[in-house]
């Protein structure tokens, strides 16, 4: 239930909330093993809900990051901390690859709700390399083809 979206009314929620236990309920009297089959069933819509997530966010990368390197390296590392200015227009978030991405648009909500925002690469761009990668004269040992890359082949089966 904590995956409706909040456009839906009250009413709507209780009856979906509802509907989902009773179902639960009945699978789980379901022999032989019916308890077992929904925490199975829970798993898999658990795991869809992810994927959906991580597709509308643009299908990223699975390994760890450059970022995500750095934060580890910075553990120990005390850094001052300025109060930000809400007053002002534009935001110093103390980085300049972030205020250039916080600044871009004024109203940051209306920017993620734009209708043109589209989270899903072109299948031709995002299998490019791949391609390129199969032909005869790329010089690319077959160890280092891409479709040998797990993270690659778990993205690119959920296009």
């Amino acid at each position: 239930s904590s995956g409706i979206n909040a456009e839906y009314g009250e009413p709507r929620k209780f009856w979906i909330r509802d509907t989902t236990n009773n179902i639960y309920s009945i699978l789980t009297e379901t022999p032989p093993d019916g308890a077992a089959f929904v925490k199975h069933i829970k798993s898999v819509l658990k795991y869809e809900n992810k994927w959906s997530r991580w597709k509308n966010e643009g299908c990223p990368s699975l390994t760890k990051s450059a970022v995500d390197k750095m934060k580890q390296q910075q553990k120990g590392v005390r850094r001052t901390v300025r109060p930000m200015d809400f007053t002002s227009e534009k935001y110093d978030l103390g980085n300049t690859t972030l205020n250039d991405l916080w600044n871009i648009c004024p109203d940051n909500l209306a920017a993620c709700q734009d209708s043109n925002r589209n989270f899903t690469p072109e299948t031709y761009k995002f299998f490019e390399e791949c391609i390129e990668q199969l032909e005869p004269d790329s010089g690319v040992e077959k160890q280092y083809y891409l479709t040998n890359d797990t993270a690659f082949v778990w993205r690119s089966l959920r296009l």
